[in-house]
């Protein structure tokens, strides 16, 4: 079984987009929620990490195709305009006219249709941004956000098997 990495329904609940090892490179699917086989949305490699949703009006997606991201029309990934994220992970505002993005510790959103990006949140304390979500009606952002710690911890003397209880 092949591994499945962020999948997403696109908003119209017609398709779940992922990507995936296919031979010997990671691509961006498609596939019917009504079943069926999965299609390449490009024969380029992505990243795992390498795309956002599709936006909201199902017709493009941002891909990123080593060096750059690119917006193009979704499914085909014909038409690819470059667009400039200095972060990572961006996902669509409910108005289709940005692309939110994390870098460092904070938000930033960058328009579609060109101009500086503009950071949303503020944070200072250092925090890695694990995920983050608008609300359907664009007027609320949800961040997850995580501390990370470098202990290490050493078992010793464990003896025996783990059973399962109920």
């Amino acid at each position: 079984t092949a591994s499945v990495n962020y999948p997403l329904v696109t908003r119209d609940g017609q398709h779940v987009v992922f990507s995936s090892p296919v031979g010997n490179q990671q691509l961006l699917l498609r596939e019917p929620m009504a079943g069926g086989t999965a299609t390449p949305v490009s024969d380029q490699p992505v990243g795992v990490l390498g795309f956002s949703d599709v936006s909201p009006d199902g017709r493009s997606i941002a891909i990123f195709f080593s060096p750059q991201w690119v917006l193009c029309d979704f499914p085909a990934c014909q038409d690819r305009k470059p667009i400039t994220l200095y972060g990572n992970r961006p996902r669509w505002t409910p108005d289709g006219r940005a692309l939110g993005y994390v870098l460092d510790t904070n938000i930033w959103l960058q328009p579609t249709g060109g101009g500086p990006p503009r950071q949303v949140t503020q944070f200072t304390d250092g925090r890695a941004i694990g995920n983050f979500a608008w609300s359907p009606d664009g007027q609320h952002l949800v961040v997850s956000r995580a501390t990370f710690s470098s202990d290490i911890v050493l078992f010793k003397g464990l003896k025996g098997k783990a059973t399962k209880t109920n």
